[in-house]
């Protein structure tokens, strides 16, 4: 629509391949997938790909099982056909009668040498009313991830006391998801909701809350003044900490917490995760004993980028000249989802050398850290991989990647661990990844 010169319209190049041109296809499937690479998307079956690849690993509980609910696509029960027969015994299927979403995603140059996505799909439908039948079966789970909050049937006590929600929303259901969880807090919720979001759609987020808790007549005051919400890294250019950032992400997450209080969960745990591009991204910690942190990693540089694909091994899939956004969230997310699945204290102890403190804050620091270092990683192969899952990494690779991010995550909380009260860094020197963390105030 528009004219050619329409500051609205943003060329896209797309050259078909040679052996398609002057090809008639039957459909705009058939010729989408003569120029792309076709695969079942979405934020959470992204996620879902991702479990259920390192459920075939030595590194996932072998008890954890897996409740599926998706709508009947083709793409979608192909890969679930395709599935190892020991990995399809531990997940619990149920299709839903939810016309499938299709989507197109073209990636494309931004300002300042970032990579955008541009997104054109057909309408997301709801789920709720599909999954009310199913949803008393998701109380005995340790945590549901939905693309649009079901919190809408929580209604008894027993639901109120165990569900628990990780949200890494479509557009469509971000602010719905935002305010259901804000309802679930007001009606008495004990689990604040797993978050994973990026830098900008997290303000969006916090700010659907903030309207729904004003009052109508503050939301009318034309003397209300728009709170200041952000996300900007803790870094400078020239990797020294901003303090003016500090504070303003600081505020930004107390202001998250004010709407929507942490409960003490009786295990370290990770309420929030926010992304931030080709920057690096945040984690909020909360300890048994109620204290809060936050750990920022910058991503590597282009050397810890090479090193950290050597691991994992290059292919045809993932190489260093691939550069694709889409699955890099959905990857770190997935982490934080795990996160909640692995006790990885134990994980830490698991890893840790005599000449380590035994001091259960060293190991909270170091459990910190890994996190933080993992997503990194995660969200680097995804960054450089064709895919948007993990599946190009084989079990064992990413075993191994695992367990040196224990050991590295070990090593650099001995530098710092006693004093994080303020903001305090270290550089992981093989990757190149710069690391901040403190106590929020």
């Amino acid at each position: 629509m528009g004219k050619h010169n329409d500051p609205y319209i943003k060329p896209f190049d797309l050259p078909l391949p040679q052996q398609y041109r002057g090809r008639t296809v039957a459909n705009l499937h058939e010729a989408l997938s003569g120029m792309s690479r076709v695969d079942p998307g979405g934020n959470v079956p992204n996620m879902v790909r991702n479990i259920t690849h390192v459920m075939g690993t030595n590194i996932i509980p072998k008890d954890m099982e897996l409740q599926l609910y998706s709508s009947e696509e083709p793409l979608f029960q192909q890969w679930y056909d395709n599935l190892s027969a020991e990995v399809r015994d531990r997940i619990r299927y149920t299709g839903l009668s939810v016309p499938s979403r299709k989507g197109l995603h073209l990636s494309y140059a931004k300002e300042g040498g970032k990579l955008g996505t541009l997104g054109i799909g057909t309408p997301s439908r709801s789920t709720i009313h599909e999954m009310e039948p199913y949803f008393e079966d998701l109380l005995s789970c340790n945590h549901v991830i939905v693309s649009e909050s079901l919190e809408h049937h929580v209604k008894t006590p027993e639901a109120r006391r165990t569900y628990r929600e990780l949200h890494n929303p479509s557009t469509a259901f971000r602010e719905q998801s935002a305010i259901e969880s804000y309802n679930h807090a007001l009606n008495g919720g004990e689990h604040v909701p797993i978050v994973s979001l990026n830098d900008e759609e997290i303000v969006d987020y916090i700010e659907s809350i903030i309207k729904r808790q004003d009052s109508p007549a503050s939301l009318s005051s034309e003397t209300t003044p728009k709170e200041t919400l952000s996300f900007e890294s803790p870094f400078d250019q020239n990797g020294n900490l901003n303090g003016a950032n500090i504070a303003i992400v600081d505020e930004s997450i107390q202001r998250y917490f004010s709407c929507i209080r942490p409960r003490e969960e009786g295990t370290l745990n990770f309420p929030l995760c926010v992304s931030c591009g080709a920057k690096g991204g945040y984690h909020v910690a909360c300890t048994i004993k109620g204290k809060k942190f936050v750990i920022f990693s910058t991503t590597p540089n282009e050397e810890g980028a090479k090193k950290i694909l050597d691991i994992v091994g290059e292919s045809e899939t993932i190489s260093l000249s691939h550069q694709k956004v889409m699955g890099s969230g959905d990857s770190v997310a997935t982490i934080l989802s795990l996160s909640h699945i692995w006790d990885i204290p134990e994980y830490m102890h698991m890893h840790a050398k005599k000449n380590h403190p035994s001091d259960p804050k060293f190991i909270d620091v170091a459990s910190m850290i890994f996190l933080s270092l993992l997503s990194r990683c995660s969200g680097e192969i995804l960054f450089h991989s064709l895919g948007c899952d993990w599946r190009s990494v084989s079990h064992q690779a990413f075993e191994h990647l695992v367990e040196t991010v224990a050991k590295k995550s070990l090593n650099q909380a001995t530098l710092i661990w006693r004093n994080i009260a303020k903001p305090h860094t270290v550089q992981e020197p093989d990757w190149g990844i710069n690391i901040a963390i403190w106590e929020l105030g």
